[in-house]
């Protein structure tokens, strides 16, 4: 997202996915970053927003994301907006 021409403020990577639990395309958010002083300002917001856009336009029905444990503000604001917590999965990985 850009203010004004070449100034970038933020960016959301995503990719588009199918959740088999409730038969529905999704979209799993990769990365969401702000500019640190283009935060509160509703970047992120808008952001998310086109995300969702995106989704529906795909034909889905769910954003789906983690968020690291040691980013409190990050859950403050993903909880503004209404998402809400899977407690019953935990994300693994697997290094090579």
């Amino acid at each position: 997202m850009a203010a004004s021409g070449t100034d970038l403020l933020g960016y959301l990577l995503y990719h588009g996915g199918y959740e088999l639990d409730d038969a529905a395309r999704t979209l799993y958010l990769i990365d969401l970053y702000v500019r640190e002083d283009a935060r509160r300002l509703g970047v992120g917001r808008a952001l998310i927003r086109e995300a969702a856009n995106v989704c529906r336009a795909l034909g889905g029905t769910q954003l789906y994301w983690s968020v690291y444990k040691v980013n409190p503000a990050a859950f403050e604001f993903y909880e503004t907006l209404g998402a809400t917590y899977i407690d019953d999965q935990k994300f693994m990985v697997l290094d090579f």
